[in-house]
């Protein structure tokens, strides 16, 4: 756990250090980069299947003591990341204008410049992203998380420095933001792959297997994700229309909700720690048969969760104004965004529920109710209260957040009940 969480800790402040570096660019830049940020996560959401497929059978084989099962896994879903980022790549590159005219229809033309420009240049990192997700996964479901600790900080500093370099060196601005990312996946999916490469004592890898597809294993992998592909892209395209929604109330709310948001990426740090640590050990016990041991770690991981998501978030908001002057320079979004700070808490209440419990239900077997629950309570609550708070009564930022509260609120009380009944120890995948 503490590896995930020194990782983790790295990975989000240099990401706020990399935001506030783009906030200087200009005074569009930061809600022009991240839009597009939201337009990839709707496309790496498309490869989720791997990510969460590979790591939930990767963590059930290495309880069960498969080795040689694990092996297969881990070579298929590799060759799987490298075929699927690379067409995404090409599609990317192609398709750049459609998508941007898509996404930003009412966005100020130098938004739209600068987007266009971000999205080609990120859209290089695909393939590497791809690869370092799905590796990085299944090395934390086997329960190595030093050396996927490691690389992300090397993968991290490689990125803030190629920033500083490409953007304020060589003038590159938001193009320099994205190959600055292309830069460090491309590092973090190559130290990945020698981390793989060496003896590891739960598989043992052949790069001569590793390109020859299994059909087998290629399909498991694919149903154990297929409900996790489903519910990420409807949620991070819900995500993109809402963010849509954001850049037509203007450049100020945009800005106001952009600022917000990377804040609230912090605030996170507790939730993606829960969700890795719920994934690992809780399907390593559920491999083993361990059925009291993992409803006892379900309880423990999300208790102590709830706890430091709250403590971050009071912080965040205590220290709101200086935090949000390090992406603004603007004195009415810093003051607007310090006050919306405060409605964090809920929010991270929300958040790390969501952020434990449905992992582990994946993890379980219960994708598919987790893919409903989920899907129900962006697009029938948070989008219709979105438009309602924002354009019906006029409540901008402040509207956008407050629907998205009330949607996570949704999200939790499903997951929380879905588990109640103590069933999901005994599904199988």
């Amino acid at each position: 756990m503490i590896p995930v969480a020194i990782e983790n800790i790295a990975t989000t402040a240099i990401g706020l250090v990399f935001s506030s570096i783009i906030g200087g660019i200009s005074g569009s830049s930061l809600a022009a980069v991240g839009l597009v940020n939201t337009v990839q996560n709707v496309l790496v959401s498309l490869a989720s299947f791997l990510t969460t497929g590979s790591s939930v059978l990767t963590a059930r084989l290495v309880g069960e003591g498969d080795k040689a099962q694990t092996s297969r896994a881990v070579e298929q879903s590799m060759l799987i990341a490298i075929v699927l980022g690379t067409g995404m790549a090409l599609l990317c590159e192609i398709l750049a204008i459609p998508v941007m005219r898509l996404v930003l229809p009412r966005a100020e033309a130098s938004v739209f410049q600068e987007g266009l420009a971000y999205f080609r240049a990120l859209a290089l990192s695909l393939p590497f992203l791809l690869f370092y997700n799905a590796v990085g996964g299944m090395l934390r479901a086997s329960g190595e998380s030093r050396r996927p600790m490691l690389n992300a900080m090397a993968m991290n500093l490689v990125q803030l420095f190629a920033a500083y370099v490409f953007i304020n060196g060589m003038g590159w601005n938001v193009v320099g933001a994205g190959l600055a990312y292309v830069l460090c996946r491309a590092v973090g999916a190559t130290l990945m792959l020698i981390t793989c490469l060496q003896h590891h004592r739960h598989f043992h890898l052949s790069l001569r297997r590793m390109l020859r597809p299994q059909k087998a294993m290629v399909l498991h992998i694919c149903r154990l994700g297929a409900p996790i592909t489903l519910e990420s892209v409807s949620v991070q395209i819900a995500y993109l229309v809402a963010n849509s929604l954001a850049m037509g109330l203007g450049t100020h709310e945009a800005s106001v909700y952009q600022v917000v948001n990377t804040l609230i990426a912090f605030s996170g740090l507790p939730q993606t720690i829960g969700g890795v640590v719920a994934v690992t050990t809780i399907g390593q016990e559920l491999g083993a048969r361990n059925y009291a041991a993992a409803k006892k770690s379900q309880r423990q991981i999300l208790w102590i969760g709830i706890a430091a998501s709250l403590t971050l978030a009071l912080t965040l908001a205590l220290w709101g104004m200086p935090l949000a002057g390090l992406y603004t320079k603007d004195a009415s979004v810093q003051k607007e965004s310090a006050q919306l700070l405060w409605l964090m808490l809920a929010h991270s209440l929300c958040a790390i529920c969501i952020n434990v419990n449905d992992p582990i239900l994946r993890t379980a077997g219960d994708m598919k109710c987790v893919m409903l629950y989920t899907a129900a309570c962006v697009w029938l609550v948070r989008l219709p209260l979105t438009w309602l708070f924002c354009y019906g009564l006029g409540m901008g930022a402040t509207g956008m957040l407050l629907a998205n509260i009330i949607a996570l609120f949704g999200r939790a009380l499903s997951g929380i009940i879905r588990l109640s009944n103590g069933k999901w120890v005994y599904l199988k995948v």
